[in-house]
């Protein structure tokens, strides 16, 4: 073999390598620029198949490792944060961007993915500060504001429970806001419902008349955009819709904006704040001195709970029976003072039987605290206006009663401490009168006896 051809041969393999390695460099560099590429577009799953191509074509290169790792990184701490662990999905992107590797692009889009977090952070706190400052229009129109923005939609959806439930919250603040101060309704006989609402609770009242509501608020629920659900510390729930700036709804009765002053003026010997005043009403309750203005007056679209039912029994009703049988002879003698009263034109058999103990208030208005001698058994209907029987039982199976008016009177204070003071000493024997069965009946089965 010649030396000249012994040199051909040579030249033709090394070229041949020479071109193997060219073309496999290109498709390195082409791989890589691909990824990279794939990286900007934020398609993580295409990102890293041309980075393990590229690792084919150099199997030792460490920026093809590298760039496999970190995507992956990148891609979960994503993932993690769009799951809804914005704190650990934004740790790891973290990591990503402040890594000691130099793999540029990479590192450039943690950071701007951290830079859309931040931003939708400030925004939110920005926010709720606006809420904070009550002024919720402008809140509402930022949270509108934000869900727009397309460069940040994506990374939006990481904060959407966080942006559901601050919307609701600045909605409800919003129209507990529309509710808070006086209102005014009036029922099917024109009375004049009054209420006074706040942020923890609302006291309504029947002018004039023992009839009252009392609620504190336990929490409130955003229902719609002009809606709310109230739920109260005793268990019971109440829904207030149609609210506006005017009016809402509540019991069934369309309440609007009342100015206190115009209230004032037609009320007679006391005013809209002594009237509503909770410790009084509260005294008036816990004695059986008042009743509860939506449940004497109710509205079929009403749709409170009855906040009785806890604390309010049917005498017998767990026996089954309609005999007086199912009664003890406490209860049988309720029913039978009550029937007396059937001559009065406003009877009802409807009978609620209070307790109140030796020493316990007799009139809440009243400076003084005046109470009673002894322990008393009180009857009342529904109403101030069905009357009331004030009581207590001898040993000989006669009554003490008292006098005790169904609805105080006002004027001065030394009037109405003379009139308090002339019923504690109004107390005579009386017989209990003999019913027949099927009379007393009538009203045992729809009294209630309070626990």
């Amino acid at each position: 073999m010649s030396l000249n051809f012994r040199i051909i041969v040579f030249t033709s393999v090394m070229l041949g390598l020479f071109f193997l390695v060219g073309c496999s460099n290109q498709a390195y560099e082409d791989a890589m620029s691909a990824g990279s590429k794939a990286v900007e577009k934020e398609e993580w799953h295409e990102a890293i198949e041309h980075f393990e191509a590229a690792l084919k074509e150099k199997s030792d290169d460490e920026d093809a490792k590298i760039a496999i790792e970190q995507v992956g990184f990148l891609h979960a701490g994503i993932e993690e944060m769009l799951d809804g662990d914005v704190e650990e999905g934004v740790k790891e992107i973290e990591e990503v961007a402040e890594g000691s590797h130099k793999f540029e692009v990479v590192i450039h889009k943690a950071e701007e993915i951290l830079t859309y977090v931040e931003t939708i952070k400030g925004n939110l706190e920005e926010i709720e500060e606006l809420a904070e400052k009550a002024d919720y229009e402008a809140a509402l129109e930022e949270l509108e504001n934000l869900q727009k923005n397309e460069a940040e939609e994506k990374y939006i959806v990481a904060f959407e429970e966080h942006i559901s439930d601050l919307e609701k919250e600045v909605k409800k603040e919003k129209l507990l806001t529309y509710m808070e101060g006086y209102v005014a309704t009036e029922n099917d006989h024109g009375q004049v419902i009054a209420c006074e609402v706040t942020n923890s609770d609302i006291v309504c009242g029947l002018i004039l008349i023992d009839l009252y509501y009392l609620a504190t608020f336990d929490k409130i629920e955003w229902l719609s955009d002009d809606g709310l659900r109230l739920k109260m510390t005793d268990g019971s729930t109440v829904d207030v819709t149609d609210i506006t700036e005017t009016s809402f709804r509540m019991h069934g009765y369309s309440f609007e904006v009342a100015d206190k002053e115009e209230i004032n003026k037609s009320i007679e010997y006391t005013n809209l704040d002594e009237h509503l005043d909770r410790e009084k009403i509260k005294d008036i309750f816990d004695q059986g001195l008042g009743g509860d203005v939506f449940e004497v007056y109710p509205k079929e679209a009403a749709s409170s709970e009855s906040e009785n039912e806890e604390s309010m029994t049917s005498a017998g009703q767990d026996s089954g029976k309609s005999s007086l049988e199912a009664y003890t002879d406490e209860e049988i003698m309720y029913a039978s003072l009550w029937f007396e009263r059937k001559s009065s034109p406003t009877y009802t058999p409807d009978l609620h039987v209070y307790f109140a103990k030796k020493g316990e208030r007799v009139n809440p208005y009243t400076e003084e605290a005046i109470g009673y001698p002894e322990d008393v058994v009180i009857l009342r209907g529904m109403a101030p206006s069905d009357g009331r029987i004030t009581f207590s039982i001898n040993e000989d199976g006669t009554i003490n009663e008292y006098e005790v008016p169904a609805k105080w009177s006002f004027g001065s204070d030394e009037e109405i401490l003379e009139e308090t003071l002339k019923a504690v000493d109004s107390a005579q024997v009386k017989e209990v009168p003999s019913v027949s069965e099927e009379e007393v009946l009538q009203v045992l089965e729809s009294m209630e006896i309070s626990n």
